[in-house]
């Protein structure tokens, strides 16, 4: 999921969701159970007014199976008397037997009972084992906060747009990437784009959730990319001279990657809580450089000593990859945070979207669900 970067009070907001589902159960139980005794008692009218109608069709059987006993009886004795009217004796017999078919069939729908109404509050002593309907009335609620942060990721159309009116022509490329990661990343992830780390410079794609920290430097050139014997060559197309021309960069692919995970390993430790800094998945931020443009050339030696790959590449080793142990819900939104204060340090002005107060929005949504229960029929 692509959040928002200026989400705020994530660790306040989370710890207050993750215990709102029982007050609202608490709040709304003497009100479910009076809907849930009216319902029971609807329940039983509709079981007696059944009934009844199955008792008074069940009287009618008898005069209708005469019935239909003396239309075959005349059907086969005009099939056996005259051959000229056998058409119409074969054609009452069928219909007799047809007719005792349908006669049938009001009798088994008669018989069916309907399921009776289930009780919204009981439970059994396994979270798993809640009914479907308790599940839906109280569902997951950090899911749902959780969605209050999140971001839509703009169309291709909007993309362009943008890397156009800004001339971020990596844009692209890191949002493809996001796209992909989102398929297939589970719901307790959070993807972060152009996180700020200092004033010059941003990690383009961060992956924060159960399977650790994971940081993706992208590259969307039309280019030839080579790496041979520890050096960078990069070539790209003039269309001036139509030929590819060598480009000299500053710092090269994956000594951004290097500093970029350095600096964030350190900000980490120094500003993440004691009990963070003894987590594993701060040592090891996973990740590496994306070639998103399908356009690109790349001729990298397999002694690299960095990874590299496509964004389909890329997304098939995050998927292998396992989860780890020691990141909970809880930790992952520490270091979350952690890293927002940072980016949100150099936006001073810009206002913050305190996950605190998205809760009323998510507890509204749910309550609208049960009392839409509560007045159904």
């Amino acid at each position: 999921m692509l959040i928002d970067l200026f989400s705020s009070d994530l660790v306040a907001g989370y710890k207050e969701i993750v215990v709102a589902r029982q007050a609202l159960v608490e709040k709304w139980r003497f009100d479910l159970l009076r809907a849930y005794t009216q319902k029971r008692e609807r329940y039983a009218q509709q079981l007696a007014q059944a009934e009844a109608r199955k008792e008074r069709y069940q009287s009618f059987l008898p005069f209708i199976g005469i019935l239909l006993a003396l239309v075959c009886s005349v059907g086969a004795w005009l099939t056996f008397r005259n051959i000229d009217l056998a058409c119409l004796g074969m054609f009452l017999m069928l219909g007799s037997g047809f007719g005792a078919l349908l006669a049938v069939v009001p009798s088994m729908g008669l018989s069916r009972t309907p399921p009776p109404p289930e009780n919204p509050v009981t439970r059994t002593s396994s979270a798993e084992d809640e009914s479907p309907l308790r599940q839906k009335l109280f569902p997951r609620l950090v899911p749902l906060w959780r969605r209050e942060m999140a971001l839509r990721i703009p169309t291709e159309r909007e993309v362009e747009q943008m890397a156009a009116e800004t001339g971020r022509w990596d844009l692209p490329g890191e949002l493809d990437l996001i796209r992909a990661l989102e398929r297939v990343a589970s719901p307790e992830t959070y993807i972060l784009h152009s996180l700020l780390l200092n004033p010059d410079d941003d990690l383009d794609v961060v992956v924060l959730g159960p399977k650790g920290f994971w940081y993706f430097e992208v590259r969307h050139w039309s280019a030839e990319f080579a790496w041979q014997q520890g050096a960078w060559q990069l070539w790209q197309f003039d269309p001036e001279t139509q030929t590819p021309q060598p480009v000299t960069l500053p710092e090269t692919p994956d000594e951004q990657w290097r500093r970029m995970r350095e600096e964030a390993l350190t900000y980490l430790k120094a500003n993440a809580g004691s009990a963070l800094k003894r987590m594993p998945v701060i040592e090891n931020i996973q990740g590496g450089i994306v070639f998103t443009n399908p356009l690109a050339r790349v001729e990298i030696d397999r002694s690299a000593p960095f990874r590299y790959g496509n964004i389909e590449q890329w997304v098939a080793v995050y998927q292998a990859a396992p989860r780890l142990k020691d990141i909970s819900q809880g930790r992952t939104l520490q270091l979350l945070e952690v890293l927002l204060k940072r980016h949100q340090s150099f936006y001073p002005d810009v206002p913050l979207r305190s996950m605190k107060d998205a809760i009323p929005n998510v507890i509204a949504e749910v309550e609208r669900g049960i009392q839409g229960w509560i007045d159904s029929e």
